[in-house]
């Protein structure tokens, strides 16, 4: 079997909703190639509806228009063992880099931070505004953020994706398995807004930017790093919570200080002060040429927001030019 019959050796991660193998898999061409396998966890038919409703939101989406994202190359829905096949990234997800699993590269090289920061923000708008319909991803987070050999990000795991076609789409109950990304406004309201995943994207930011945990019960009195930041920031002083390069570098300051305004804009408190994530994008790739032209709103005032099929077979038909296995 590709994954070694689901080889402890062969384990990348474990999620909410199941595991990921590494898997050899190979193409009706005779083709090898590496892949990740999702394993889902739960009762049978639970799992089938969960590959079937992610299967659904890929079919919508455009790949030549959204490159930024880890697409699905295949899948099984075999009732008794349904199953994801996406593409293998060789670098693992964001929060094993920021921990140091893997190396310091992150650590080391600031522009390599702002690199994954505007590929992501370049996966996410991609979702809201390259589609027939917009995309709220919902699920965005440094474990969602994929990173390949050369070091270029993508998000992956639509799980709980919303494709938006009316506004009725919006009404949707706030599902997490994260704490400390969810944005407080979406929670109050229980609306989707396309600044929800701006939110997720600011903690993220600020991931990229302090290396710290998104939340620690052991930080008091602020277990959030979000609410930390932001209560720096309110105080004159985040700039100490930055994670500066260990051997030091040419303009990393600059870059990890302009970073950390964004992070905070992104996760302001009143969704009209909010940037649009096409808006991040498009500043932060400013950023690593001349400097940002916007002015970020990094005021965070005191005022809360009003609170049994059988098995049909493997699929390799998503792509319109399947890459052969």
């Amino acid at each position: 079997m590709a994954t070694d019959f689901f080889a402890a050796a062969n384990r990348l991660g474990q999620g909410a909703e199941g595991v990921v193998f590494k898997a050899r898999l190979r193409g009706p061409l005779g083709v090898v190639m590496d892949a990740a396998v999702k394993h889902f966890k739960g009762m049978p038919q639970e799992s089938l509806a969960r590959v079937l409703r992610e299967v659904a939101i890929h079919r919508e989406i455009d790949r030549a228009l959204v490159p930024d994202m880890v697409h699905l190359v295949g899948y099984c829905t075999c009732a008794r063992a349904p199953l994801l096949v996406f593409q293998f990234m060789d670098n693992g997800n964001l929060r094993h880099q920021l921990e140091g699993v893997y190396g310091d590269f992150l650590l080391e090289h600031p522009r390599a931070r702002l690199s994954v920061a505007i590929d992501l923000a370049n996966a996410i708008a991609q979702l809201h505004y390259k589609g027939r319909w917009p995309i709220f991803h919902r699920d965005v987070r440094s474990t969602n953020v994929l990173l390949n050999s050369n070091w270029r990000a993508k998000l992956t795991d639509l799980g709980l994706a919303v494709t938006i076609k009316s506004e009725a789409d919006k009404r949707i109950a706030p599902v997490s398995y994260s704490q400390g990304y969810e944005d407080p406004v979406y929670t109050h309201t229980r609306v989707l807004h396309d600044k929800t995943d701006v939110y997720s994207f600011g903690v993220v930011l600020m991931e990229l930017v302090t290396m710290m945990k998104v939340w620690d019960p052991q930080r008091r009195p602020e277990r959030s790093l979000a609410e930390l930041v932001v209560n720096r920031t309110r105080s004159g002083n985040p700039y100490t919570l930055i994670r500066y390069p260990d051997k030091g570098g040419c303009h990393s300051s600059d870059v990890l200080e302009k970073m950390m305004h964004v992070a905070v804009s992104c996760c302001h408190k009143d969704l009209e002060q909010r940037p649009t994530i096409d808006q991040v994008a498009t500043d932060l790739q400013d950023f690593r040429s001349h400097g940002s032209r916007r002015k970020w709103v990094v005021d965070q005032s005191e005022s809360a927001p009003a609170p049994d099929s059988g098995c049909i077979g493997w699929k390799w038909e998503l792509d319109p030019d399947p890459k052969p296995f």
